[in-house]
């Protein structure tokens, strides 16, 4: 998932310009580094939080999960463009993105050592995985399938909106 500031149009990597053919469009000059993580991850981590919110030492604790790494918004692009077999859209930067964080992540050391918590999915195995509530795996060259409109990656700093 990402913000319109960084990608157009939204969707990891590019991913719904490249199923319409299209060169996906970078507003930043694509060197900005971002944190992202598997929606299955985010769910995990917050069922978890869940059972253990009453616990002393959690209760009316912040918590940040994340891979806590670290990769350019290019290089995602670039690995969504591969998986989906279109390598040939390369993408257009604009370079026009203006009050962006230049390198974001978070640590997500002290959700490890609380809640025993860790992320099941490193980033490609996530981009692999199947679409939301499809069932359907990302297939080489095949972007004519709706169901590759959704992906299951987002920012860490997009998890600020998400409530239990």
């Amino acid at each position: 998932m990402w913000r319109r500031s960084q990608l157009e149009p939204a969707g990891a990597g590019g991913d719904r310009s490249v199923l319409a053919n299209q060169r996906p469009l970078l507003r930043s000059d694509g060197s900005y580094t971002r944190d992202y993580i598997f929606v299955s991850d985010v769910v995990n981590a917050y069922v978890l939080l869940a059972s253990k919110i009453s616990e002393k030492g959690v209760q009316g604790e912040a918590f940040n999960f994340g891979l806590q790494s670290r990769i350019t918004v290019m290089e995602m692009t670039l690995a969504v463009l591969r998986l989906m077999g279109r390598e040939d859209l390369q993408p257009i930067i604009r370079n026009e993105a203006k009050g962006e964080i230049k390198d974001q992540s978070l640590d997500s050391s002290k959700a490890r050592r609380l809640l025993g918590w860790a992320p099941s999915f490193k980033l490609e195995d996530g981009l692999k995985e199947p679409s939301v509530g499809t069932g359907n795996t990302l297939p080489p060259r095949d972007t004519s399938s709706p169901a590759l409109q959704r992906r299951l990656f987002m920012r860490v700093e997009d998890l600020e909106n998400v409530r239990l």
